[in-house]
Formats: C-alpha cells, structure tokens, sequence
C-alpha cells in the first residue's frame, strides 16, 4: 500500500498456486506426492484453506471516517487458483476425467472457499496459467465461469499470463468481469484486444517476474499503447503481468512504486500532476513561529524512550510526555491541545512528525538522534 497500490492482493505465500488449494491436511482424497499433490478418491474440503491469512490482511487496513460513514483505506483481491488448472496440475489416480475432476474441485473446494472469503474481499481472482499454454481450451471452460458467477457476489477477475493473444477472442466468452492479461510480451496481444469486441474490462500486466525494475518511462510507454489501441475507458487494473514470486522485496517494491507512477501521469494527465518543487529558502521568521512554545525532543537509549518537552519561549518546561513511538506521542499532544490552532501549529506538527520519526528510528536502530540533525548513520552522516 505504500507504494500506492490500490487494490493489493491478499497474497498466496504458504505454499505453490497447486499445492495451496489441495492440501491433504485440509482436503479429503488428496495425498502428497513428493513436491506435489495425487489424488486418491472423492474431494471433500475440511477446513478453511487461506480464511485465517485473509483476515489478518483484511485486519491490517484501516478504517477511516469520512461523510458519516467509515470507508476501508484500500480494497483486496483474492487469488484463488481456477479449477481446470488444480485439475491438470495433480496427478490423477482415480477413475475421474479432466473434466469430472475439474467440476469436483470447483465444487467442492473452490466454491467453498471463495464463499468463506467472501466477507472479507471486493474482488475474487481466478489465477489460470494453463490456458495459455494448452493447445486448444476445453469448451466446459464457460460453465466453469456460469457457475462462478451464480455462486459469488463479487467481481471475479480471470488472471491468465503468458502469451495470451491466441486465445483472446475465446476468453472473451468467459462470464467474468475484468480479463487480467500479460502486455509484455507480445505486441499481437494488443492487436488482438483492439479488433475483438468485449464486455469485459482488461486488466494489465506491464512489468515481468525478473528482477530488473523497469523504469517509469518503460511502462508508461507500455500504457500509451494499450489505451491508444484498447481505449482508457476499457482498462480496470494494472498490475505485475504475473505476480511477483520470489523477487528480492525491495525489486518488487520498486516495480510497484514504478507502476504506481505511471499509472497516476497516463491515467490522470500531466496538467492534474505536474510536479510542483519545494524548496526553502527563507530563514523563519518570528511571526512564523508557534506562540504557545516548541518541543525539546530527547532520545533516552537505556530506558527506550523518547522524552519531549514542551517549553515555552523563556525555556521554562510545561510538559513532558514520554514514548516510544512518534504516533503515540503526537497523538498525545494533539489530544492535549498544545499547538496553536492556526497554520503556524499546522507547520509546528509538520515539523514534530519529522524529528519524532527520526526520534523513532534513532531509538529502534541503536543509532544517535540529535534535534535539527541528519541522523547520524554507522557508515557516516546521511539523509534521515
């Protein structure tokens, strides 16, 4: 979320995109087959497979209030791998078909589970890598969709990556709403979404699973084309064009800052972001200044505390509050009233969230905080 992605994915990280969905700890008739999964008899989901890691995702984001109602500061997605490719991905020792094995596997597990989550997300993703790659899609694919769509109440997202331009037209007759593609691999993808008449909207993958980040411009570029071809007004999501994996996390932080800035200058235009630089130039002066008093910020290690003073102008302390954390104690002086009730308290709390998160990162590294410094890092003196 802090590299501004609006509608993050819940995550599928306790195991692969197979294995995840036919645990034999959790789903009868499965057994475990070295890496993989085998199915031995009738599915029968037992438990929850990614309840419990849902709604710790879901706990993390916070509500605020706004208009006299409370509104979720983001929205989530979740991937659930789709029946056909849990089915063509397990080996198969029982009397079943693909097809048989498929529609067991969307009843008894999928469905299931999507509807346990449901509570707790806005979109539901179906992850199906096989499309792209089988040689022609099984027709039954459509029912598959038809019974998703009469089970759930959500937006259900088909996320196939790959090279997906073969197959286009056939998944435009899916029953979903928003065809999550891989745009950076092949310029026929465009060129097939853009003759092909489509209901659904398109969601684009712009950056791939290697680690170089790809730069701003590279995906903007990438956008241009796609919103030229396809139209803006078409476009839902942008997204990795296939997860993140095992990207070392600053790679897949950065992609995702990355995205998010491309996003923001094609979607919402330069004239509405152009860039406006701050700069300080001026020496404060005495108007500019906080009448009620300023704040003796201190980093006390032995104890783990930051100790703020508040002083008036002769010096003289009037209070103390004492924490570790920068939010604790400027909830506390908002709760208290310190600040004066004009812009120079506005610029007066501006100033407090600065040196506290410097406090607070002083505290926590075991690195020297001083008040108005840099703070003074182990390899020399750097930015805070």
């Amino acid at each position: 979320m802090s590299a501004g992605v609006e509608v993050p994915s819940t995550g599928q990280t306790s195991d692969d995109f197979v294995s995840l969905f036919l645990d034999p700890y959790r789903v009868q008739g499965v057994t475990t087959d070295g890496s993989g999964r085998r199915i031995r008899g009738a599915l029968k989901r037992k438990e929850p497979l990614r309840l419990d890691e849902v709604k710790h995702v879901y706990d993390l984001i916070d509500t605020v209030q706004t208009d006299g109602r409370d509104l979720r500061l983001s929205l989530l997605k979740e991937p659930i791998t789709d029946p056909y490719t849990l089915a063509t991905g397990v080996q198969n020792d029982s009397r079943k078909d693909t097809k048989e094995l498929t529609f067991e596997i969307l009843r008894e597990i999928v469905i299931p589970e999507a509807k346990s989550i449901a509570p707790y997300v806005e979109y539901f993703q179906f992850d199906a890598p096989r499309y792209s790659s089988a040689s022609t899609l099984p027709g039954y694919l459509a029912a598959i969709y038809d019974e998703l769509r009469a089970e759930l109440d959500k937006p259900i997202v088909l996320h196939v990556c790959g090279d997906t331009s073969r197959i286009f037209d056939e998944l435009t007759k899916l029953n979903v709403d928003v065809l999550s593609l891989d745009f950076t691999l092949t310029p026929k993808l465009i060129e097939a979404a853009s003759k092909r008449s489509h209901e659904q909207s398109i969601g684009v993958g712009v950056t791939k699973t290697e680690p170089r980040v790809e730069g701003v411009q590279e995906i903007s570029a990438l956008l241009h084309q796609v919103c030229k071809r396809i139209g803006e007004d078409s476009i839902s999501f942008i997204h990795p064009a296939c997860g993140q994996r095992s990207l070392p996390v600053s790679s897949a932080y950065e992609k995702n800052v990355n995205i998010a800035i491309a996003r923001d200058e094609v979607f919402l235009g330069e004239s509405k972001l152009r860039p406006e630089t701050a700069t300080h130039t001026e020496k404060s002066r005495a108007s500019d200044f906080d009448p009620r008093g300023r704040f003796r910020i201190l980093v006390d290690r032995e104890s783990g505390r930051i100790i703020v003073s508040f002083v008036d102008y002769h010096g003289t302390p009037k209070r103390t509050i004492v924490g570790n954390y920068a939010d604790k104690i400027i909830h506390r002086i908002l709760s208290d009233n310190l600040l004066a009730l004009d812009s120079r308290g506005a610029r007066h709390l501006g100033y407090l969230a600065i040196e506290l998160g410097k406090a607070e990162t002083a505290l926590h590294n075991g690195v020297d905080y001083r008040q108005d410094q840099p703070l003074r890092l182990e390899r020399g003196w750097g930015p805070a």
